[in-house]
């Protein structure tokens, strides 16, 4: 639904170049007609440089779609003037003076730049805005009150979009969807993270854990080179705030379901099938496993339900557009968000609360999962 919706957005985005064209061409002073480019440049290139110094990323990003923008304003603009001149010319019109080549630049520059300016503030909004995203699955297992409830929270990379009090504000979200099990699936942190950050980050979960189980896995940004902390010292301070930490590792809770947390894949980890090897298949086995690149082992090992992150929804629309074609192609995940049904076990790919490296998110949104598991019987 959401690439429906980044595809519209897309369309409108690309309307308002072709407007700014149409605009610039019926001007009638020359004055305004210098001062729009000089105009686009400022507002698109001064939020883009401010953004950039915060995170080199967003330089590449806002330059890669400025590009874009600007082919198809080429494209539009060459179009408009084509039907322009063929109007002229049925009407007997004198088609004017020829116009020099750095107007014409000028004018493809400012409709590619407010087009590209609208798209990326959008693409900004959408990665600062966490939705509530919502799956449910029925099984033949018992579950805790016929009905178990986990909330996941899987890509956080504190401190790019979302600092400590804003994910101290989400759990409070959280809270109220009075879930059995929260389930934190990697890259809680990443290497842009200050330390002070991280432990206000996890004493905000001190403030739920009386009541919720908290579950974390590590994600492959978890344990960063050249951070201000260790990932020791983030597993510690999340033990103290009440977090389970699992590091392959199998745990029964207390409600009669196991949880089962895996190390990351760039980590020399266990196999899941030993994982899961003794456990009693009569009860529900949660799997937490940062990246969605194991599905068919998953699947094998008896698992029903398995949460995983890391691929972001695939970040901006051109990738999540292409994911048919992607995803496997590379080896590099089986499944991009959303749901699969792997034989009979259930998998969930969230989109992330976060974003890494930049601060924008297109094609996709920020989420975190709301998974109820109701019992057949």
């Amino acid at each position: 639904m959401e690439t429906a919706v980044w595809i519209l957005i897309l369309l409108f985005t690309l309307g308002v170049s072709v407007f700014c064209l149409i605009a610039q061409r019926v001007f009638q002073s020359a004055y305004l007609r210098r001062v729009f480019p000089g105009m686009a440049a400022f507002l698109f290139l001064v939020p883009t440089m401010v953004f950039t110094v915060r995170l080199p990323l967003n330089g590449a990003v806002a330059a890669l779609h400025l590009t874009v923008f600007a082919l198809f304003a080429l494209l539009a603009d060459a179009v408009i003037a084509a039907v322009q001149k063929k109007r002229e010319r049925k009407n007997d019109r004198d088609c004017g003076d020829v116009e020099t080549r750095a107007a014409r630049l000028g004018r493809v520059f400012s409709a590619a730049a407010f087009g590209c300016l609208v798209y990326l503030a959008l693409g900004f909004l959408c990665a600062k805005t966490v939705l509530r995203t919502e799956y449910g699955f029925v099984t033949s297992k018992p579950v805790p009150g016929g009905e178990l409830v986990i909330v996941q929270i899987s890509d956080v990379h504190l401190g790019t979009t979302a600092d400590s009090a804003a994910f101290r504000r989400l759990l409070l979200r959280i809270e109220s969807e009075h879930a059995d099990m929260i389930a934190v699936t990697g890259d809680f942190v990443d290497e842009n993270t200050k330390k002070q950050e991280m432990r206000k980050a996890c004493e905000a979960f001190s403030e739920i854990t009386g009541e919720t189980s908290v579950y974390y896995v590590a994600g492959n940004h978890d344990y960063p080179e050249n951070a201000e902390f260790t990932a020791e010292e983030l597993y510690e301070a999340l033990t103290g705030a009440g977090v389970r930490v699992l590091r392959d590792e199998v745990v029964l809770a207390d409600e009669g379901y196991y949880v089962v947390g895996r190390k990351d894949r760039t980590e020399e980890r266990a196999g899941i099938s030993e994982l899961t090897r003794e456990l009693d298949r009569s009860k529900f086995i949660v799997v937490l496993d940062h990246q969605p690149n194991d599905f068919e082992k998953e699947a094998k090992s008896g698992a029903d339900l398995v949460l995983c992150g890391h691929m972001h929804g695939g970040y901006l629309m051109p990738i999540r557009m292409l994911q048919g074609v992607m995803t496997g192609f590379f080896g590099d995940a089986d499944c991009y968000a959303g749901t699969r049904t792997v034989g009979g076990t259930s998998f969930v790919v969230s989109t992330g609360v976060g974003t890494w490296g930049c601060s924008i998110k297109t094609g996709t949104k920020s989420e975190y999962v709301v998974i109820k598991i109701t019992d057949a019987k």
